[in-house]
């Protein structure tokens, strides 16, 4: 998607425009591109377990049955 983007000017301007209003280090749509590639399995993980923690969440359920404490375990995080 992106790299159709870059095929217009706008998107273009705007896109080296935000980097340096927000003092980035300018980024080609290329480059970029290859940080996004470069994210394994591991990263996301590591990110996630730092993150997304039990006491940080909300949760509801919509249960259709007679009230059931088996599925308590289900809603935890693995």
């Amino acid at each position: 998607m992106i790299a159709f983007r870059a095929e217009d000017p706008e998107f273009m301007g705007e896109w080296y425009g935000r980097q340096e209003v927000y003092g980035l280090p300018l980024l080609t749509v290329d480059e970029f591109m290859m940080h996004i590639s470069a994210v394994t399995k591991a990263d996301i993980a590591r990110v996630t377990r730092k993150y997304i923690v039990e006491n940080t969440l909300n949760l509801a359920v919509v249960w259709n049955r007679p009230e059931d404490e088996s599925i308590l375990p289900l809603l935890r995080l693995a």
